[in-house]
């Protein structure tokens, strides 16, 4: 496990980390599109509106901008716009662009921790969690996300049910 400040919970697998970084992509991203994608809406009202900092905001609308994930728009009444609709976005996908945007860490430990079987077995455990999380995130949309329709367990238990 690594982290991003001691909030963090990072699972790695597939590139898919749950992080303080990757929780406010999602959210911002929510509020986006909670928003409508009729205009664009400017990082001042998601930053209000998520009690996020602008500063941050940018810095994460800058990387998911590069993935496609958002439509940047200059000059009066510009702002940010969903780059798909909200149906189209999965949640693993703004997880795995966060990560994919945030600074690399490393830590020290792990090479001489890597070969002890121990290790080999947490590791295992975090995969197969993370591989699990993902496969749920995979079928989760920011559509979902944004109209609160996650209350339907059965998409976990289909998860499980099909052995994956």
């Amino acid at each position: 496990l690594e982290g991003e400040g001691e909030n963090a919970i990072v699972m790695k697998n597939k590139g898919l980390n749950i992080t303080t970084r990757g929780r406010h992509s999602v959210m911002a991203m929510v509020k986006l599109a909670q928003f409508g994608n009729s205009e664009p809406v400017p990082l001042a009202r998601i930053a209000r509106s998520g009690d996020i900092s602008l500063s941050y905001l940018e810095q994460l609308f800058t990387g998911l901008r590069r993935k496609g994930l958002v439509r940047s728009f200059r000059g009066p009444g510009g702002g940010y716009k969903l780059g798909r609709a909200a149906k189209d976005i999965a949640v693993s996908e703004i997880l795995i662009c966060a990560n994919e945007t945030a600074p690399a860490r490393h830590r020290e430990d792990d090479e001489d921790a890597a070969g002890t079987a121990h290790q080999q077995t947490e590791d295992l455990l975090w995969h197969n969690i993370s591989d699990v999380l993902h496969n749920y995130l995979q079928q989760i949309t920011l559509d979902d996300v944004a109209k609160a329709r996650l209350k339907d367990p059965r998409r976990i238990n289909k998860l499980f049910e099909n052995g994956s």
